[in-house]
Parts: structure tokens; sequence; C-alpha cells
């Protein structure tokens, strides 16, 4: 696993410090995996359902009826109450149908019905010659398409040939039709499909009757017309039996008509939407209802075409430009394009082109969520070397503050800046007993007792310590953030010192002996504040005149205490301050002691008392 590591982190450095070729060859990585998951068989039946959805939805905004639409009658459940006959020996029932349309002169009619593919007069003498004579007399006179099955082999089944003859071969087409891998019919039978060429459909032998163009090849147009209602083929024979020439010519003449089974549980057909009208919403529809909708599309607009794949290639690399940039302008451009998508998708569907959004969208998001993952590694990576930098140097909900303001608003207050800050600079002689004479770990001990409560003093104040150096210790005020009054929270801070000397004083000097001197000094003005760019690191640093002069303060305070003790005073504790912090705090708490012997500047003392 170490090894592992080992090869995958230059890789995740690389991403991280980002520049020109990562942005490239993250770009280039986002389009080559959009388009691998277009091609990939899940992902297509995202696609089709979506395209189904369009749809339906398409559908109940914008209602197309046609004007000279497909007639239905259906072998029903009517129908077979009325007949007494098996389904196989329907020939009489057949033939008067072909009668009945004769009179009513239909525009041409489809039989989605298998005639039989032998003769059945050893089982009922007379019963070919019931269907042959009606068609014989319909020569010449009716315009009459019968459907044909196919075999595994794609070779058409054989119809008895006394009704092939009558029919005309010619007359003859192919009743199947194409499946999408989910079982649902949504284009025309091609070669796609697995259709041989010279086998022409139902439908577009029909079209092909009536002078339609030719249309080629497609998804069916479910965007157009009713829900398909039904007549009975009974009611139709009724008619025919009645006399009733007016009604049938009313009702088929000039039409299109389609004769086909339709019963609850028998050749069924998925399709996108809904289109019988006796049961809405069941997108199980009668097979012959299928070829009505595929002769309606050939009679109309046509079939819907696929746009093609080097224009969904062309959209899928504009949408994932979403790899590039960030912030809230890319965000608005982002969910404006996840919304506009589909409404675009759904207007090139109305007219006549499918355009799935699907694919776009899930481009737009990988683009997306790819750009995010890369950023948050980022920010992880920065947010871990600013603990690692800060924490135990600042309070805890400080780190907080700074952290969030780093990550939210970019570089945040660690950018490279000028700013005013207060700097403290904490020492106690490096020449101790304690420290120098005893055992290591108990002077290391003794250190630490010193080192926490400066830390905590300067922490409780809002500071931060930056570093501690042999016995000294370097605190800032005001930065990285800025505090209100950072004169005011340093001497804050060097009272509390102060105040806590006695405690930790006893662990750094020998029993018995005198507390350690404590010397502070304490300096603002201005300083440049931000992380370091260096080539394995960026280190966070403060530097300014107020630096170099709050560690000679100190000094000069180490000296100050040193006279003291040497005239007999008891006090081992001198905090200087500078003019700046003095003015800074309007003097408040701060006795003038003279000058600076280095910058002629006055000096100011921290009353203790």
């Amino acid at each position: 696993m170490q090894w592992i590591n080992d090869r995958i982190r230059p890789l995740r450095m690389w991403l991280i410090a980002g520049g020109p070729q990562v942005a490239a060859l993250g770009y280039a990585a986002v389009l080559l995996a959009a388009l691998a998951l277009q091609s990939w068989p899940g992902f297509q039946y995202a696609e089709w359902k979506l395209y189904d959805q369009s749809l339906k939805l398409l559908r109940s905004l914008t209602h197309q009826p046609v004007t000279n639409d497909v007639v239905v009658i259906a072998a029903d459940e009517e129908s077979f109450r009325a007949f007494d006959e098996p389904f196989a020996l329907w020939h009489k029932r057949l033939g008067a149908l072909v009668d009945a349309m004769v009179v009513a002169q239909p525009a041409v009619v489809g039989l989605d019905i298998v005639l039989p593919a032998k003769s059945f007069e050893a089982v009922l003498p007379g019963i070919d010659r019931e269907l042959m004579v009606p068609l014989l007399r319909a020569r010449g006179k009716l315009k009459l398409v019968v459907a044909q099955t196919l075999d595994d082999d794609l070779r058409p089944r054989p119809i008895f040939p006394g009704f092939t003859a009558l029919i005309g071969q010619e007359q003859l087409a192919s009743a199947l039709v194409c499946f999408d891998e989910d079982s649902v019919v949504r284009r025309v039978m091609s070669a796609q499909c697995g259709s041989a060429g010279d086998h022409q459909g139902l439908a577009q032998r029909m079209g092909g009757l009536l002078g339609a163009p030719a249309r080629g090849t497609g998804l069916i147009d479910f965007r157009t017309g009713d829900p398909f209602t039904t007549i009975s083929m009974a009611q139709v024979l009724r008619w025919q039996a009645e006399g009733n020439t007016q009604k049938l010519k009313d009702t088929f003449g000039g039409k299109p008509v389609l004769v086909g089974v339709v019963l609850p549980l028998e050749d069924r057909l998925r399709v996108p939407v809904g289109l019988f009208a006796a049961e809405p919403g069941n997108s199980r529809i009668p097979g012959v209802m299928l070829h009505a909708q595929i002769l309606r599309s050939i009679l109309n607009n046509g079939f819907i075409q696929s746009v093609p794949r080097w224009l969904v290639s062309a959209l899928t690399a504009l949408v994932c430009l979403c790899w590039f940039g960030y912030g809230f302008k890319k965000n608005l451009v982002y969910w404006t394009l996840f919304l506009m998508l589909p409404a675009i998708g759904l207007y090139a569907l109305w007219l006549g082109y499918a355009l799935s959004p699907a694919a776009l969208l899930v481009s737009a998001k990988l683009a997306y969520v790819a750009r995010q993952g890369l950023e948050a590694m980022r920010l992880s990576h920065q947010r871990s070397r600013l603990t690692q930098a800060f924490a135990g140097h600042v309070n805890p909900r400080l780190l907080q503050r700074v952290l969030a303001s780093d990550l939210h608003q970019g570089a945040g207050e660690l950018a490279p800046q000028r700013q005013q800050a207060t700097v403290m600079w904490v020492q106690i002689p490096e020449h101790n007993p304690v420290l120098t004479g005893g055992a290591a770990d108990a002077a290391l001990r003794s250190l630490s007792r010193y080192f926490d409560a400066v830390q905590q003093a300067v922490q409780r104040t809002g500071g931060m310590v930056d570093r501690f150096q042999g016995t000294g210790v370097l605190a800032y005020f005001g930065a990285p953030l800025p505090l209100r009054n950072p004169a005011r929270a340093a001497l804050e801070a060097a009272l509390a010192i102060t105040r806590s000397h006695p405690a930790w004083g006893v662990a750094v000097t020998q029993e018995g002996g005198a507390l350690p001197l404590l010397s502070i000094g304490i300096a603002t003005g201005p300083v440049v504040t931000g992380q370091a760019p260096m080539k394995n690191s960026s280190p966070f640093v403060v530097v300014g005149e107020p630096v170099d002069e709050a560690v000679r303060l100190a000094m000069q305070a180490a000296q100050a205490a040193s006279a003291a003790q040497a005239n007999g005073s008891k006090e081992p504790v001198q905090v200087l301050v500078s003019a700046a912090t003095a003015a800074a705090v309007g003097g408040a708490g701060l006795t003038p002691i003279g000058r600076g012997v280095a910058n002629n500047v006055p000096t100011y003392s921290l009353n203790l008392r």
C-alpha cells in the first residue's frame, strides 16, 4: 500500500499544483470519459427513458391531431363472442369484411391478421372459397395489403398459395417491428434492427399505395394524433349484413384502414406513450395500433430523425467546458445549463429531431463534479497544510476562522498583504541552572510550563504564537486575522504572562532561588504578512520593523530588569512598549521611561500593578 501511495503522491501533487497543463489534460480526460459513458448500454437505457418522458410531455403540451387519420377495425372481444368459429377458421368473416371494404371504398386497407399457411378444405370443405371469392371480387377495386410474418432466418413465412395468388405477391408486407434493448418499440423496422431490406413493412407498403413520399428510417413519430378508438369487426359485418352502405362509406370512405386483433393479453407491444383511447396511460398497445401510428408518421410529418453522432460529440465537448472555472459565476452557468438542456431537447423533439439531453446532462455533471473533486482535493491539501502550520500556534477557534477565510476566499487572510499588526517577544534567560545543568527531560518539562503559560495568554487574546526560539517566544496580534485593537490585545497577553510568572517561574529556577527574569518587548506598526511561496512549503510569515523592534525592546527590558535587581529590586519582570503601541491604546497603563538607545524613539513601560 505504501508503494502505491508513493507512486500516486507525485501525480496528486501535480494535480494540486494546477496550471495550464492540468486544466487541458483534465478537460481531455473528462471529455473522453463522457464519450465512453455515452456508449455504455446502461446509459443508453437512461437516454431512452428520458426520451419517452419527453414524448409524453410534448404530447400533453402540443397536441397535434392529424386531418386524415387511420381507422382501426378491431377483432376484439365483441367479435370473438359474435363469431362461432375458431379464429383460425374465420375465412367467412374475413371474406365478408373484404366485401364490406369494397363497398366502403377506403383509401387502402391493411390486414394485420396473418392468413393460414395451408388449406383447411380437408377439415371443412368449401372454407377456402369463403375467403378466395371475396378476394377475387376485390381485385382492381380495393387496395389491400396483407401482413406476413418472418421466420427466425428473416424469411417470409408462407401463406396458402391460393390466397397469395389472389392478393398478389407485391401486396404482402412484413408485420415485423423493431424492439430496442428494453423491449420498447421506438423505431421503424430497418437493417439496423436486423430486417432484410427487401421486406417492406405493412405501414410502409400502405403508404406507398397512397403515394406518400419514401420516409426512409428513423424513430416513429409518437407526437401526433389522438389516441386510437376502434370499430369492432362484428359491427362492420352487421352494417354489411344490413346493407347499410352509407354508414360504411361515411366511416371508411377515402381513409386508410387497418384491421387487427385488439385483445387484452394478445399481440401487445410496449411503446413510449399510451395510444389506446380505451386504456389511457397504458403503454402496452395492440400491434395493429403500432402499425397505424407508423402509417400516421408516413402520411404526415415523417419519422423523427436522430441527431448525428458527430453533433452530439461536439455538444458534449461544449458542455464539458464546465470543467473550467470556479465560484459563483461558474455555478450559475452550470445550473442554468442544467435547466436549459431538457428544454433544448424538448424543442428539438418538437422540430422532429431526437436530441436526448441525458448525454449532455451527464457530461456536464461529470465535468462539474470532476472539477469540484479536484478543487476539494486542493482545499483539503491546503487545509491540512494550514492546520499543520497553525495548530498549536493559535486558539482553535481562531484556527477555524483562518481556515474558513482561506477556503472561502481563495487565499483569504493568508494572501500576501500589508497590514497593521503588533509583535510581542517574550524571553527568559537562557543561562539558567535548571535548563543548562539539570537532566534533559526535567529541563524540557520545566520549559514547557513556561511555553504553555505564554501560549495560553496569547491565544486567549486572539494572538498567534509564531515560534519558540531558545527560551524566547515570538507572537503576533492582528495577523493573520485582523483584531479590533491588536496593541491592546498584546498588552493584555503581557499582563497575563507576568501574573502567571510566579506559578511557572518556580519550575525554571533552583529550589529556594529567585524567580527567573522575564522580559517582554511589544512593538506596533505596518508589516507584510502572508504565505511565503517556497518550493516545498508555504509558511506564514510576518516581516517588518516591528519584529526587530520587539526583540530590541525585550533585550532592553532584560537589561533594565538585571540593573534593577542589582540595585536591590525584587521585581523580576519588565515589559517595554514602543511609542506606536502606546499611541494605539492612548497611553493607558503605560509609563514613559525615555528614548530607545538604538533609534531614539520614546519607550514606555507597562504598569504591572
